[in-house]
Parts: structure tokens; C-alpha cells; sequence
């Protein structure tokens, strides 16, 4: 606002030089007419003489009247005369942060997809757990009546055992892709915080230049552009925080889990060569023969980066009944 009135009182200023000019050029003019007639000369004595006063008469007479407005008009001329019949200029320096500016923006298509699918996934990740929890409290009761862990329902335990430790590979490579997520929004939210510097550091440099280049406007929109950019960063990592948090937790019930079922069915020691399977190497036997897909859909983590390979370890396709 400061630099507006400043900009203001300088037009006006150079409006009230030219009508001082216009007022002596006017009254240069009375003058020489008052000396002419004092001397007999007559105004229209020749043709010449009568055509130039008259002609420089109306160019008076117009002049006067613009010098006679009332100064509301004025005032309004001046503002059309700065801020309408000006050419909008961008200077370098609001260039420059418009750049910075954009170039985070850009970076928010991919950033966002990835997030989203990210966020999306805890809960399918809460569900898968929560279905395979019931189907264990289902065997448990089953073996319950029976007395004991029969053939049948340790084959019904095998495909359970071999879904938990599928989810628990994926919720691995989850928290991976969520570190890379969190490290990116702290390098965001540092980059925004260094554009606050700098048009903080241009606005001051502006106003002690004598040509102002970067003006309060539009240091204040620049400023708005970056704070709504900062809070959605910060929203978006306590989002990403809670869903650590859940994985967190589901890993802690998967191994739970697994342990109960290695106890009540005796999976693990039932076949001590799955041990040493998993161990030793970490293609599945029948991928590497055949070069099959898994039957398990794969998991849409592996969009996230399409440059990125993972190999992920699927020990449980060495459970088959």
C-alpha cells in the first residue's frame, strides 16, 4: 500500500508540473495581447494575425478547462493514467520466485498420486488383516472341538500362514515407499520456507532501491501462494504419520499372529524344509521354472515407482498343499 501512494504522489506530482507549465504559457500569452493592443495594433489587422491567435486561442480555451476540472477528476485520471494505461510488467524478481514457485507445483501431480495410493492402501491392508484374523479364530475354534491339530485343518491353516507373511512383505515394502514420501515433503516444506525468505529479502531490497522493482502486492500475493502451499505440506504429513502408524501396528499383529499359528498347528516345524527355503533363496522355485505370475494380484505399490524395482520376497508360494 505504501508503495501505491508513492506511485500515486509521483503522477500527481508531474500532473501539477505540466499544469503550472500551462498556467505561464497562458499567461505568457495574456501579456503579449495586453502589449499588443497598449502599442494600436489591432488583433485582426491582417489575416495571418487573426487566424493565429484564434487557433492558439482554442488550444487555450482547451487547456484551461482541463487546468479548471475539479480535482476528484483529476484523481481519477491519475489512477487511469498508472494503473489502467500502464502495461502490466512482471519484474526479475517476481519472475524468479514464480519460477521456484511453479517448479513445486509441477512436482504435485506425482507427488499426490503416489500419496494418494500410499493412504489408500492401509486400509485394504486393515481389512486383508482383519479377514484372516477371523479365519484363524475360525480354525482355533475347529481344532478346539476336535482335540487336536488334524491333517485337514492344518492344510486349512497353510494358505492363512501363506497370506499373512504376502501382506507382511507388502507392508515392508509400504514403509519404504513412505520414507521416500516423508523425506520428500520435509525437502517441500524446506523449499517453501526458503521462498518466503527470499521474497522477504527482495520486498526489503525493493523499497530501499531507488526504482522499485518488486512492490508489497506483489510480495503479499506470492506470500498467500506459499503459506496455502505450507499448510497442505503440513496436512498431508499427519496424514502420511497416521498411516505409519497403522502399519506400524499391523506388522505387530501379523508376527503375533504367525507365531500362534506356528504353535497351535505346527506349521513351521511340520515342514523344516519351508525354513530353509525361505532362507536360502528368495525366488520362489516355481516362478523361476516357469516364470509364472504369483496368483496373488500385484500390488499397486509397485506404480508408485515406475523406475523403481523391487524384489519382493514371497517365501509362501513354498506352502502348497
Amino acid at each position: 500500500m505504501t508503495v501505491q501512494m508513492r506511485e500515486l504522489k509521483e503522477a500527481i506530482l508531474k500532473r501539477d508540473q505540466e499544469i503550472q507549465q500551462l498556467r505561464q504559457k497562458l499567461n505568457q500569452m495574456h501579456s503579449n495581447k495586453d502589449a499588443t493592443e497598449e502599442k494600436g495594433i489591432p488583433p485582426d489587422s491582417s489575416e495571418d494575425r487573426s487566424v493565429k491567435p484564434e487557433s492558439e486561442s482554442v488550444d487555450v480555451e482547451v487547456e484551461v478547462e482541463d487546468v479548471s476540472a475539479p480535482s476528484t477528476i483529476e484523481r481519477v485520471d491519475v489512477i487511469k493514467f498508472v494503473f489502467v494505461d500502464k502495461p502490466p510488467t512482471i519484474s526479475p524478481v517476481e519472475e524468479k520466485l514464480r519460477l521456484a514457485i511453479d517448479a513445486i507445483l509441477d512436482e504435485n501431480l506425482d507427488f499426490w498420486l503416489r500419496f494418494s495410493t500410499a493412504y489408500h492402501q492401509v486400509q485394504k491392508f486393515k481389512s486383508e488383516v482383519q479377514d484372516l484374523q477371523d479365519e484363524t479364530s475360525k480354525l482355533k475354534e475347529k481344532k478346539k472341538l476336535e482335540g487336536n491339530a488334524s491333517t485337514q485343518i492344518k492344510s486349512e491353516a497353510r494358505p492363512i500362514y501363506k497370506h499373512f507373511r504376502e501382506i507382511q512383505t507388502e507392508l515392508t515394502v509400504w514403509l519404504d515407499q513412505s520414507a521416500t514420501l516423508k523425506d520428500e515433503l520435509k525437502s517441500r516444506s524446506a523449499s517453501l520456507c526458503s521462498i518466503q525468505e527470499d521474497i522477504t529479502r527482495a520486498l526489503k531490497e525493493g523499497v530501499e532501491e531507488e526504482e522499485i522493482q518488486f512492490n508489497s502486492h506483489q510480495a503479499a500475493k506470492l506470500q498467500g501462494e506459499v503459506l496455502n502451499m505450507k499448510q497442505e505440506n503440513n496436512k498431508v504429513r499427519e496424514e502420511l504419520q497416521t498411516g505409519l502408524d497403522h502399519i506400524s501396528i499391523l506388522q505387530l499383529d501379523i508376527e503375533k499372529t504367525l507365531k500362534q499359528l506356528n504353535e497351535d498347528f505346527g506349521i513351521t516345524s511340520d515342514q523344516p524344509q519351508l525354513q530353509h527355503t525361505m532362507s536360502k533363496s528368495r525366488v520362489p522355485l516355481r516362478a523361476f521354472i516357469f516364470g509364472g505370475k504369483p496368483k496373488k494380484q500385484k500390488s499397486i505399490f509397485s506404480f508408485m515407482h515406475p523406475n523403481r524395482k523391487f524384489q519382493v520376497v514371497r517365501p509362501g508360494f513354498a506352502l502348497t498343499n
